[in-house]
């Protein structure tokens, strides 16, 4: 067995549940990233056959079952589980405001608090807490992770530094990691791991489960927003670019004749705009992240794409259209892309 330590903290608010639903330094949180990245890196070598992947995890992860369970290999513990240090109202009070034309009436839209459009859940309309609780971007804890030798820990652990968000609204941002300890690299587009777990964004259309950071003929569909001074500043920016390529998708039914149309591919349940039978979710493929870098921070974008699941089987022959439009759009907000070679 293998046994490494990282130093663990937030670029900004983490929203980890307890039993209360308060925020807590929990170890489940942080095995179910270490198991969501280790599937990525581990994908591409059993080809993507999501039966072969279920047998190497539950090897190492662990199964439960009648009469074929097994113990999962994978050790985690966490230096304290205190409670967050982030109470009551304290999320801050720069509530940096964003413009969203489909808000309020009169059909000019309206301002909303980037911090809410992000994060409404563990964020009430007020910009307060809603729990009361969360962990803070100030405070920090030892990870300690046991595993077989065998395993890539070091891989998996880089990923999570550059990509892993966790807890509530992770995949709008909340709750970015930062990882400081042995093997941990800064960002760089050029990264030979990188290309190992990046593969042709079309080609992952064709399997309904992320499994690779999706890639083009201008390189890794990775985006960064410009340099700013606070964790703040970035989630306001964050917030514009998804109303922005959001938006660009209107919708030509609502209410009670709502129909699939292309938004739906984004993400679902859309506020009234939920189409008859649907009743399940399709997970947001756009995951942000806000990093910290020399004393600023930067947001973070990354399409980790995936076909819609069956139920909304009407879009999929869309789907490719839509992202690719996505993918022009962020082009646009954000520059161009500079990593190198299209992934297979």
């Amino acid at each position: 067995m293998l046994q490494k330590t990282w130093k663990v903290q937030f670029s900004n608010p983490a929203f980890l549940g307890n039993a209360e639903q308060k925020g807590q330094w929990r170890t489940p949180p942080f095995k179910a990233l270490l198991r969501q990245w280790w599937r990525i890196f581990e994908a591409q070598e059993v080809n993507y056959q999501v039966q072969r992947l279920r047998e190497r995890e539950g090897e190492l992860f662990g199964t439960a079952g009648d009469g074929d369970a097994m113990r999962s290999k994978v050790r985690i513990r966490l230096g304290s589980w205190r409670q967050g240090r982030l109470r009551g109202n304290s999320l801050g009070a720069e509530n940096l405001l964003v413009n969203h034309p489909e808000v309020g009436r009169g059909g000019n839209g309206m301002n909303v608090g980037s911090k809410v459009y992000l994060g409404y859940g563990p964020v009430d309309s007020k910009n307060r807490l809603k729990n009361g609780v969360a962990i803070s971007p100030k405070e920090k804890s030892d990870l300690r992770v046991q595993v077989p030798e065998s395993i890539a820990v070091d891989e998996v652990i880089q990923l999570i530094h550059w990509f892993g968000t966790i807890g509530g609204r992770s995949r709008n941002g909340w709750g970015s990691l930062l990882l400081e300890g042995d093997g941990v690299e800064s960002f760089d587009l050029e990264h030979p791991l990188l290309q190992q777990v990046s593969r042709d964004w079309r080609h992952c259309l064709q399997l309904d489960w992320p499994h690779a950071i999706g890639s083009d003929e201008n390189g890794l569909l990775i985006w960064e927003t410009g340099a700013l001074d606070s964790w703040e500043s970035v989630m306001q920016r964050l917030a514009e670019i998804k109303i922005n390529f959001r938006t660009q998708f209107q919708f030509s039914t609502g209410g009670a004749r709502a129909q699939p149309e292309d938004r739906h591919v984004l993400a679902y349940p859309v506020t009234n705009h939920q189409p008859r039978n649907w009743k399940d979710r399709i997970a947001n493929q756009i995951r942000f992240k806000v990093v910290k870098d020399d004393g600023k921070f930067k947001g973070r974008i990354v399409h980790i794409p995936c076909s819609v699941p069956a139920f909304a089987n009407t879009l999929q022959q869309r789907q490719e259209v839509v992202w690719q439009q996505v993918h022009n759009r962020l082009d646009r907000l954000c520059g161009e892309r500079t990593s190198g070679e299209l992934a297979k």
